[in-house]
């Protein structure tokens, strides 16, 4: 029933197979979340790996934008990213965490990216 209401509520993420924990949130809330929020808002981003990180990046579409802008980025962290970064958000912003791994799953290359976080001011 949680595995669910979590789908539901899309605090969940994707991966191309890799068995990784991922963490997002922006302020208050946690991937999949919508929420109202202005100026700096300072996030964290987890990932937790089986095998060495290649790199791990939180993406940012901002109002009127129509490209993704890398917001942060982290190269070659080990298997542990636990790291802050800040988003100022100054219209509709949408924001998400995605990584890859070094090593391959089943010949194919290991990635994942967590549901994204809408924020208006």
């Amino acid at each position: 029933e949680a595995i669910f209401d979590a789908l539901r509520a899309r605090h969940s993420y994707g991966t191309t197979g890799a068995r990784m924990l991922m963490e997002f949130t922006a302020g208050v809330f946690e991937m999949g979340a919508q929420g109202r929020a202005s100026g700096e808002v300072a996030g964290r981003a987890v990932v937790a790996a089986p095998s060495p990180i290649a790199y791990a990046e939180v993406l940012v579409l901002e109002a009127g934008a129509t490209e993704w802008k890398t917001l942060a980025r982290w190269e070659h962290p080990g298997r542990v990213l636990d790291e802050g970064y800040t988003v100022n958000v100054s219209g509709p912003t949408t924001i998400y965490l995605r990584a890859e791994l070094e090593d391959r799953v089943n010949g194919r290359v290991a990635r994942g990216w967590s549901s994204p976080i809408w924020l208006r001011p």
